[in-house]
């Protein structure tokens, strides 16, 4: 118990120590050598491979607006930010975005759960929504419940979806549709979040948007692009040469798009490797092996 307390303050320390711009941690090259210099510990500590899963999962710099600009809420209503229950301020202890899919229910990544900031623990995180400038206005909602997909796999980072229950539903935001089950998209997506606009920097305070292309799974692939870790449950979006792509803070937020002639969720932020890098694609869990699961799960 007292290694698990010990490990779980690391876990809190180096997240926090993410958080800060490069100018204040001394560049963001020593953001990443604190994160690998964690790592060492954690794997000379000897703990079972899942404790060590566990916690550097939770360690990770969270995957993925660079190269955005300021939208209006009233055009992304379903959008909402996670913090943390204790925090009084929004902004600097936002830590993951989300889609309202239903009144009372938010879609994020598991990731965004499946961590020491959470660990699945509903009383950790509170939800804001109603609100395009994070530091004011919207409401901010209790959560009661957390459930994570069931094929969800923190290895592969796959099925990368959990639903957040809220203790009321929510009055200033409007759900978004889903795109249907099984279906694809294949044309230009939007993105949305209060992430940061540079690798490593601090989230913003206005509400942050960008278009981006769909990227055919093949194309991510790639040997010099993700080299066959792309799976049916993830879609991929970017330009080629970067440039454009969700950061960190951004995770769970929506990936959106115009179907049938009205927006659609498509996507969920998910992973990468840094943030508008050429040929490293933002990946986003693909919102089309799942909506039969969130359907099932909200009719409960």
């Amino acid at each position: 118990m007292q290694v698990f307390a010990g490990l779980a303050a690391i876990g809190f320390f180096v997240i926090e120590v993410l958080s800060v711009t490069p100018a204040a941690a001394g560049g963001l090259g020593n953001i990443e050598r604190l994160q690998n210099e964690v790592q060492d510990i954690v794997k000379r500590a000897k703990l079972p491979d899942a404790d060590q899963k566990l916690i550097l999962n939770s360690i990770r710099v969270d995957p993925r607006i660079v190269g955005g600009e300021a939208v209006d809420f009233k055009q992304n209503e379903w959008q909402v930010g996670l913090v943390r229950a204790v925090a009084p301020d929004p902004q600097r202890f936002l830590f993951c975005g989300g889609s309202l899919v239903a009144p009372g229910w938010v879609l994020t990544a598991a990731h965004c759960v499946d961590n020491f900031i959470v660990n699945k623990n509903p009383a950790a995180l509170d939800v804001v929504d109603g609100t395009s400038f994070l530091p004011a206005g919207g409401e901010r909602l209790k959560v009661t419940n957390i459930i994570i997909h069931p094929k969800w796999d923190s290895q592969l980072n796959e099925y990368d979806f959990a639903l957040l229950q809220l203790a009321r539903d929510a009055r200033m935001g409007r759900p978004i549709a889903l795109i249907p089950e099984g279906s694809s998209y294949h044309g230009t997506a939007y993105v949305t979040g209060w992430g940061a606009i540079f690798q490593g920097g601090n989230t913003t305070t206005d509400l942050l948007g960008a278009t981006v292309p769909i990227v055919p799974n093949d194309a991510c692939n790639a040997k010099d692009s993700y080299n066959g870790r792309i799976t049916s449950a993830m879609i991929c979006a970017g330009k080629e040469d970067g440039g454009v792509d969700s950061c960190q803070g951004d995770s769970g937020g929506p990936l959106s798009a115009v179907v049938d002639g009205k927006r659609q969720l498509v996507g969920v932020v998910s992973w990468g490797e840094g943030c508008a890098k050429r040929l490293k694609y933002g990946v986003y869990a693909n919102v089309a092996v799942a909506t039969v699961w969130i359907a099932n799960t909200l009719a409960r």
